[in-house]
């Protein structure tokens, strides 16, 4: 992975600085390192511009979590004093193969380590094995010369938890994604800086009638690296600045809606009518309508229809505000 060198800083007076790193390299991505107080400038003004014929296809960053986060999820877990105990309990139900001492090895799915109260607990614990066989061996846990972890997502874990415990909680990487080739790319950005100082000097020279007046900028190198080759620009202006968190990931809260009860109707219960009541309305309600109603029901549904049309007419303009477009 290519790296990018200072080229360029202008310093201010109110604690940032602007700073270009560039360089002409070859690959398809450039990481550089930032501390987490810095990541929110950084977000605010990092660009990324290749001069010759590649391009930059994307920026990516860590997340911002702790340790305690990242390994939330991994199922290995070792403390600093008893890291061998921790694993082979990291380990219980997977698949591994103890190599023990004299040369002897035990292939099956760890069971799991009881550990003993004594004042030396590894020469008491033992280690239980579910062989291949389904024979169960248990082993002294002073036998264990090593654990060969033959399940891939043991194996997985254990490599991750390992890379984040390297990885120096103050500093945040970000990687520039590039097309493969030659780049002549720069990346510049205004990141938090110590304000710098001006110290004068006032030589008088050997004849009492001339003298040398120096000014003297003082500034901080905080960054991980040395400054060579580089222009320099201390300015006494104090442009506005502000801190806008974009880094801390940021999800709205929407309100919470409930399911209503609903509560299904129940049938209709009609009391029983004398037969003598029933006929008559049965026979009214067979006989055909006369045709004058039915006329008159046809015209109010017309009317009806049209009322309708009127109602639900589709009536849209726009106008052309030059970006944006108004219905």
């Amino acid at each position: 992975m290519s790296t990018l060198p200072i080229t360029h800083m202008t310093l201010y007076k109110h604690g940032v600085g602007f700073f270009e790193r560039r360089a002409t390299i070859s690959g398809e991505e450039v990481a550089l390192s930032f501390r987490v107080e810095e990541m929110n400038d950084i977000l605010k003004s990092l660009t990324a511009v290749d001069y010759s014929n590649g391009q930059v296809l994307g920026i990516d960053y860590a997340t911002p979590q702790s340790r305690e986060e990242q390994l939330a999820g991994c199922s290995i877990a070792l403390d600093g004093r008893r890291s061998l105990r921790d694993l082979l309990i990291s380990l219980r139900g997977r698949a591994v193969k103890l190599l023990l001492d004299q040369e002897e090895t035990a292939v099956g799915i760890l069971i799991g380590l009881d550990e003993s109260d004594h004042s030396r607990p590894i020469t008491k614990s033992l280690v239980s094995v579910l062989l291949d066989g389904g024979e169960t061996m248990v082993y002294p846990l002073k036998r264990v010369r090593g654990v060969d972890i033959l399940d891939e997502r043991g194996a997985a874990d254990l490599r991750f938890f390992l890379q984040v415990s390297l990885a120096q909680e103050n500093y945040r990487q970000v990687t520039v994604r590039l097309t493969p080739g030659e780049h002549d790319l720069s990346v510049s950005y205004i990141a938090p800086a110590p304000t710098w100082r001006v110290s004068y000097r006032f030589v008088t020279m050997g004849d009492g009638e001339r003298g040398l007046l120096q000014g003297w900028g003082i500034f901080d190198n905080r960054l991980e690296e040395e400054l060579t080759n580089i222009s320099l620009s201390l300015t006494a202006g104090m442009p506005i600045s502000f801190i806008y968190d974009l880094y801390t990931p940021f999800t709205p809260e929407r309100p919470f809606i409930q399911e209503e009860s609903r509560t299904v109707a129940a049938p209709v219960d009609f009391a029983a009518a004398p037969i003598d009541e029933v006929a008559p309305m049965m026979r009214a309600m067979a006989a055909p309508p006369s045709p004058a109603p039915m006329a008159r029901a046809k015209r109010s549904r017309k009317m009806n229809a049209a009322a309708m049309e009127r109602s639900t007419a589709v009536s849209i303009t726009s106008s052309d505000l030059g970006e944006l477009f108004q219905y």
